[in-house]
């Protein structure tokens, strides 16, 4: 299966197969089935999304397939898959980059999880923590991920909503460790700790200071 069906059936249903061999395909290909998901994600923003970059949900949906290939190819050279994953992304980091990374990088906590499960250890897994730890929009939720650098994206209101409603979902509160990100994390439960029990209490115990501003 090739990258653009690839993405039809995760957007649809979560299960996927990938094909042996990596072909390229161009953006306009994976435009057709990244666009339809992209109005559907902006319609369920709270606030309006930055504009989303084609170019860059190109890259990550290659980047992202290429993660799923390689986890069910074990036999593929190690420096083959290095040099894949330095790929760079085509436009400096901005709301709209993160955001238009987000479509596809939100599955990454997922595809973690299974290349723990079969490739604890190994290459792959170290990069698919490196895109974790570079991208934290996307990658809430990953065991031993706590990134510090969110400046790309905090400041966007609408971004800034889905990282904290993901952090509380997911109650990874290793992301509370940010000041600011505990700040919002205690404004957005306002009086409703039962929302978030265990981010509540943390930050109770952990970010008073977090507390006594949002009251």
């Amino acid at each position: 299966m090739s990258v653009a069906p690839f993405l039809a059936n995760l957007f649809e249903s979560g299960r996927v197969a990938v094909a042996l061999t990596l072909q390229p395909e161009p953006d306009e290909t994976l435009a057709a089935a990244l666009l339809p998901a992209e109005q559907v994600v902006r319609l369920n923003l709270a606030g309006e999304a930055p504009e989303f970059l084609v170019p860059v949900a190109c890259w990550a949906a290659r980047i992202f397939y290429g993660g799923c290939h390689f986890l069910v190819c074990r036999d593929v050279d190690p420096k083959a898959i290095a040099a894949f994953f330095e790929q760079p992304c085509p436009a400096p980091r901005s709301p709209a980059v993160d955001y238009s990374a987000d479509l596809v990088f939100q599955y990454l906590p997922d595809l973690i999880a299974m290349a723990r499960g079969v490739a604890l250890g190994d290459l792959l897994l170290e990069h698919l923590l490196a895109l974790a730890w570079g991208w934290p929009l996307s990658s809430v939720g990953v065991p031993d991920c706590v990134p510090t650098q969110i400046d790309s994206f905090i400041a966007h209101p609408a971004l800034q909503q889905l990282y904290i409603d993901r952090i509380l979902a997911r109650t990874d509160l290793t992301r509370l460790s940010d000041s600011r990100v505990a700040g919002m994390a205690m404004e957005a439960l306002g009086a409703f700790s039962e929302l978030s029990e265990p981010v509540s209490k943390h930050l109770a115990a952990a970010h008073p200071e977090a507390g006594q501003a949002a009251g």
